[in-house]
């Protein structure tokens, strides 16, 4: 039994060797929603008893020191918020609102453990909830063969704007940076999904690439598909006062499946990159500097620089940057200080958001903001939502990606920097594919998440 999952709230434990998002997705009633968080980590959390709050409503929760012992997330609330609800510019967000469900049960699996942990439901249930039997589920998922996908066809994008286009929008920001207007600015390419996917396409693509990161909410009017690798903020038990850490990413290698020492090749190139840990260098000191406006005074410590991490179709530079939190503070206020995330804005951050409306011309809705999770035990986890599509209704889905611009920037390079995310959400997936990429461990755990 895992830290947090105390042993009366849980029929006993399941052996399955394995579980996917898929086999889910095909026995879940279709006209109900569908909320569940992390199958590229180690947990998957699939929410069987849950109700939608409003934002104001979860906002004012005040902070609370997590437990020492929490552990995966099974009861609490998961969330989605936009960029735009964060950025203090003028716009409308009536398309992109928070969404927030409490969660009262969920069924949790341990994929390095081998074991399926089913609540114990009660039937107590109030107007608008979605239930269901988590037990009969469990039953029907012991007694289906657990059957991963064998692959996902590759997806064709569309992109809103035409190359060259982009290519003279970097060019504008690159003159902004030389004339002294920011240091750093992360601009997006939006694309239109020529596909129509349904439930279980999308479920199974998050089997085969999901970062340790990787969610998916499926609400009236909002289907929203994660397969983020980037952690933004996590709070948890320290000494004293919560513990809240960040964990930027910056720089972007391709990597090369099926050629081991290509993609050894492929990351130490990156670590050694100049430009890339200089753009992570800018983006540490923004985000030390967001969190010191939360956090006790000298409390704020940078752990790691440039960490390597690899997710599915490329490499990333991660850091890690430390504090403990100033209390009292409420949800709200809190994201009021640190979203958007620096590693999706610039810096500096106020001027470069300013010049991202105006460079891209739209709202970015869902696209670079958070999916959150916040436990029952008081642990918080959030990630950064890249490598994610948005559906427009009717099984019509968008996709954004964008990169860091500096004064060194070449616009080809960044061209096929975006290129390459697009590929890493959209290839023709395997199998094996994702068996090399998976982690033992990562993605919105609660006290396991220091092994990314």
């Amino acid at each position: 039994m895992h830290r947090g999952i105390d042993s009366p709230m849980w029929l006993p434990p399941i052996r399955l060797s394995n579980l996917y998002m898929s086999e889910i997705a095909a026995l879940w009633p279709a006209e109900l929603p569908l909320v569940c968080l992390g199958r590229g980590g180690r947990f998957l959390t699939v929410a069987t008893h849950f109700r939608e709050v409003p934002w104001a409503e979860f906002a004012a929760l005040e902070i609370r020191s997590p437990r020492q012992d929490s552990g995966p997330m099974h009861s609490g609330y998961i969330g989605v918020l936009s960029y735009d609800q964060f950025a203090d510019l003028p716009h409308d967000v009536a398309g992109a609102p928070p969404r927030v469900v409490r969660v009262e049960s969920a069924l949790v699996y341990d994929r390095v453990e081998g074991k399926l942990y089913v609540p114990r439901q009660s039937e107590a249930r109030q107007p608008g909830d979605v239930w269901v039997d988590a037990a009969a589920l469990s039953e029907r998922l012991v007694q289906s063969c657990s059957v991963m996908p064998h692959f996902c066809d590759a997806l064709q994008l569309t992109p809103a704007i035409s190359d060259d286009a982009y290519e003279s929008l970097v060019d504008r920001v690159i003159e902004d940076i030389r004339a002294g207007r920011y240091y750093q600015l992360n601009l997006l390419r939006f694309f239109d999904l020529r596909e129509r996917l349904q439930r279980r396409e999308l479920v199974a693509r998050m089997d085969l690439c999901g970062g340790v990161m990787s969610g998916y909410l499926e609400l009236p009017g909002l289907t929203l598909m994660s397969l983020s690798p980037e952690r933004f903020v996590t709070v948890q038990a320290g000494n004293g006062a919560p513990e809240i850490v960040t964990y930027p990413i910056k720089g972007t290698a391709p990597r090369h499946d099926g050629d081991p020492l290509a993609d050894q090749k492929a990351a130490l190139h990156l670590t050694a990159s100049t430009k890339d840990r200089a753009e992570l260098a800018m983006i540490v000191d923004l985000m030390r500097n967001d969190l010191q406006q939360v956090c006790r005074l000298g409390s704020v410590k940078v752990d790691e620089h440039a960490a390597l991490i690899s997710a599915c179709g490329v490499h990333h530079l991660q850091a890690k940057i430390r504090g403990a939190l100033a209390t009292p503070l409420n949800w709200g206020a809190l994201l009021q200080k640190l979203c958007p995330a620096g590693s999706i804005t610039g810096a500096p951050k106020r001027e470069v958001m300013a010049a991202i409306r105006q460079f891209e011309g739209r709202a970015r809705g869902y696209f670079m903001g958070h999916m959150f999770s916040l436990s029952d035990d008081g642990a918080w986890d959030s990630s950064v939502l890249i490598r994610t599509f948005v559906g427009r209704g009717d099984g019509q889905f968008a996709y954004a990606a964008g990169s860091g611009l500096v004064i060194g920037s070449d616009p080809v390079s960044e061209r096929l920097e975006i290129a390459a995310k697009c590929r890493a959400a959209t290839q023709h997936a395997v199998m094996e594919e994702y068996k090399n990429m998976a982690s033992d461990a990562g993605g919105f755990t609660y006290g396991f998440q220091e092994n990314l």
